[in-house]
């Protein structure tokens, strides 16, 4: 049976929380794994991790019932709590799901220097990249910004670059 601890009795506690400063705009907020994607409503983590610290203790479950982009279960699973979210938003559950995988750094970096180095061998075939780039962005205006925000070479390394993940 799971055990949750509300501390809404706990008046002084949570009091006491609220009365402290809580503007965090000086604070970076790129910690962890927060800067994945920019999302919309999205505040500082050291807000959660506030009240995460504040009101619950190393172990317990922190829910958050509006995931977002995860920034309450990332800042409760740095924290050392077991998390939980949900929302209707797949965009929000796919970056969530995204920030707190585990990862193997060895396995990263393995993947990182195979993927780079496909993109090497492909940016020995220029012409064939292009009809990748053609295909890719058949819209006419996608390409209008493609071609303008990007030099050449650089749409081709990119697209050797997505070819190779």
């Amino acid at each position: 049976m799971l055990r949750m601890r509300v501390a809404l009795n706990e008046g002084d506690q949570i009091v006491k929380l609220l009365q402290a400063d809580l503007g965090f705009h000086a604070a970076g907020s790129g910690h962890a794994r927060h800067g994945f994607h920019a999302f919309a409503a999205k505040f500082p983590p050291q807000l959660p991790a506030w009240f995460i610290e504040g009101l619950t203790e190393p172990g317990e479950v922190v829910f958050d019932p509006f995931l977002g982009s995860g920034t309450t279960v990332v800042e409760a699973m740095r924290l050392n709590r077991r998390a939980q979210g949900i929302d209707i938003d797949p965009l929000a559950i796919l970056m969530s799901r995204v920030k707190t995988s585990s990862l193997n750094p060895d396995q990263v970096s393995m993947m990182g220097r195979a993927i780079v180095h496909q993109a090497q061998i492909d940016q020995r075939d220029p012409d064939t990249l292009l009809c990748h780039v053609d295909r890719r962005f058949s819209d006419k205006k996608d390409r209008e910004f493609i071609d303008y925000w990007f030099l050449p070479s650089t749409i081709l390394e990119l697209e050797a670059l997505m070819e190779g993940i």
